[in-house]
């Protein structure tokens, strides 16, 4: 893992030569290289098609005076993350989305805590979840990006589910000055009966060298988590393009944010070199953001908002990996900007209705059950039983138990797979029936695993 000074000023090092404690001596320019001038300090204040040059006006203001100008680009890319002001004025629709939980936030250096917690947590990013929260910590750079241990630092972020319109969220965001934030309390703003409260609240939750961890933070702040996809990602017949956080925000759960700017920046290389066609890379990258955005919200769901939000996701995440479609928001943006809006309207309402669909389908299946009598030969199960067999195919575990008390569903697959049940195997013939159990072997067994709460042996 990283931490975002250590990433930013070694890209700053890179692309501009900066120097600073994290990179002292900056890699020296190429002759390949061109020329970079990063000018800080200032807001985007409107973007227009400059025809008589075929290229771009971008005005500006400067934050500190005030003072506005003009230039003149062949191609501007905005990359000015999740508050883009470039995106909220060719998108001003487009706004970020409260997902209903926050995250409690804090690093705390290595050298504070117990050996033992250290142990607990070297060389992973550990999880641990209740039944309305969740806690991931994880190792990242220290001071000035120093890798050595016990000089690092130690990512604490607890996911806890808050509503928007509740009293908590009203009083976890309001400061030490009484100023109520929508997306971020600040470290060092945090009242201190809030932090006691939420404190002791992991005292009874959480396990003990996550208490450690609690014990040892001074300035924890807090983030509200959201996230938004826009509809479309080049204006102005591909001149001006949105990339990274400014095209999609996700919400944290699978870490992909700076993948996705780097994908989305790699892929518009090809289109600079005229390997591919602007509407192409549009594509790639509305699709990605979709994607990604809807595996990190399947996470989100599963840990904190129950299986059926986590059924809603997987579906949708299901039928963008096979069908390549977007979102109904995109189909919905069409249908407002169509020259023939009653026929994009249809469009877009069918496609909703194909997703009922496919969603009540899908819950079907996953309940559908035959009923097969089965009968034991093998010599060493003396009994008889009934099993039932739920036909998925995309999983293969069976049920931890004893042989002769199955009496529960077996999760199975197609024909000629095995099911497992504690010490012995049964084994389906080419017709789905079974074709054989005997006694399971270490050489062939497979270790726990928890799906959906039960209890099970992975094949």
């Amino acid at each position: 893992m990283t931490s975002w000074n250590t990433l930013y000023y070694r890209l700053r090092a890179n692309f501009d030569g900066l120097s600073s404690p994290y990179v002292l001596v900056p890699p020296k320019s190429l002759e390949s290289d061109g020329r970079a001038t990063y000018n800080t300090g200032k807001r985007v204040t409107d973007v227009a098609s400059n025809d008589a040059r075929d290229g771009i006006n971008v005005k500006f203001e400067d934050v500190a005076d005030g003072n506005g100008g003009v230039f003149e680009a062949d191609m501007v890319i905005a990359a000015d993350g999740a508050n883009s002001s470039i995106r909220q004025l060719l998108l001003p629709q487009v706004q970020r989305q409260y997902a209903g939980y926050v995250t409690w936030r804090a690093t705390i250096p290595e050298s504070r805590l117990s050996q033992s917690t250290l142990n607990a947590f070297q060389d992973a990013s550990t999880v641990y979840y209740t039944k309305t929260s969740y806690v991931v910590v994880y190792s990242i750079p220290g001071d000035n990006g120093d890798l050595r241990p016990g000089k690092r630092h130690v990512n604490f972020v607890w996911y806890y589910n808050c509503s928007a319109h509740s009293e908590e969220f009203s009083d976890i965001m309001t400061d030490i000055d009484g100023h109520c934030h929508v997306r971020t309390l600040p470290p060092g703003k945090m009242r201190p009966e809030v932090w006691t409260r939420q404190r002791a609240r992991g005292e009874q939750e959480l396990g003990f060298q996550f208490k450690e961890i609690l014990a040892n933070i001074d300035s924890p702040f807090i983030t509200a988590i959201s996230d938004y996809r826009v509809p479309r990602a080049s204006f102005f017949g591909g001149k001006v393009v949105l990339v990274g956080d400014a095209l999609a925000l996700f919400r944290p759960h699978n870490a992909q944010s700076t993948a996705q700017a780097a994908i989305d920046c790699t892929l518009l290389e090809q289109v600079l070199k005229g390997e591919m066609d602007v509407s192409d890379w549009e594509q790639e990258v509305l699709q990605y953001a979709h994607r990604t955005g809807l595996a990190s919200n399947c996470i989100g769901a599963w840990y904190l908002r129950g299986y059926l939000s986590w059924l809603y996701y997987k579906v949708r995440s299901w039928i963008s990996e096979n069908t390549g479609y977007l979102s109904f928001a995109r189909l919905e943006t069409y249908s407002a900007n169509a020259t023939k809006p009653k026929i994009a309207l249809v469009v877009s309402t069918a496609a909703k209705a194909v997703f009922a669909m496919l969603l009540v389908s899908f819950v079907i299946r996953q309940v559908s059950v035959r009923e097969i009598d089965l009968t034991v030969t093998d010599p060493a199960a003396k009994a008889n039983l009934d099993a039932q067999i739920l036909q998925i195919p995309e999983f293969s575990f069976g049920v931890d138990a004893p042989i002769d008390e199955l009496d529960v569903p077996i999760q199975n697959v197609p024909p000629k797979s095995l099911i497992w049940a504690n010490c012995y195997k049964l084994e389906l013939g080419a017709d789905g029936g079974i074709a054989e159990v005997r006694p399971n072997s270490e050489e062939t067994g497979g270790g726990r695993s928890t799906i959906g709460g039960d209890q099970c042996v992975a094949t």
